[in-house]
């Protein structure tokens, strides 16, 4: 597996969407990188294995090939983003499936060699101060997206 370092990242944004969930979801291996965002409600995520609270305000990173499930105590309002840390598969510009689980390890995001922290998933509390930021990202993404189609 390849190395990435962290002056190489340059993400590529495939989706950007705000959206809202409200009932449990399936066990997800996604096949590119997620950052979740909680604008309101309550739950969970389990990551590999590992449980968090989502609340208003709660931001998940997490790289493709990772497992995870979001649990609901309440509607959660979120953002999504999707993206790769590098432009190698700007070719795919439309939403990726998720992976079938046993398919993890072919898809996980290479290790970031000089920041162990975004080789795997990362979860933070009370990030209100990037709400504003997200919605612009989703803001430029959907303006992108209308006014430079790409042709069939």
């Amino acid at each position: 597996m390849n190395h990435l370092l962290l002056h190489e990242i340059n993400p590529f944004l495939r989706y950007a969407q705000c959206f809202c969930y409200d009932h449990p979801t399936e066990t997800k291996c996604p096949a590119d990188c997620r950052i979740l965002y909680v604008i309101s409600g309550q739950g969970c995520i389990e990551v590999d294995g590992n449980r968090y609270p989502l609340a208003a305000g709660t931001l998940a990173l997490i790289n493709a090939g990772f497992v995870y499930r979001l649990e609901l105590d309440a509607p959660l309002e979120m953002i999504a983003l999707n993206f790769d840390f590098t432009f190698q598969r700007k070719d795919i510009s439309f939403f990726l499936d998720p992976v079938p689980l046993d398919q993890a390890e072919m898809v996980r995001t290479e290790p970031v060699e000089d920041c162990a922290a975004l080789s795997s998933p990362v979860i933070f509390q009370e990030m209100f101060h990037l709400h504003g930021t997200l919605e612009e990202i989703i803001n430029v993404f959907q303006t992108q997206r209308l006014y430079f189609r790409e042709e069939a």
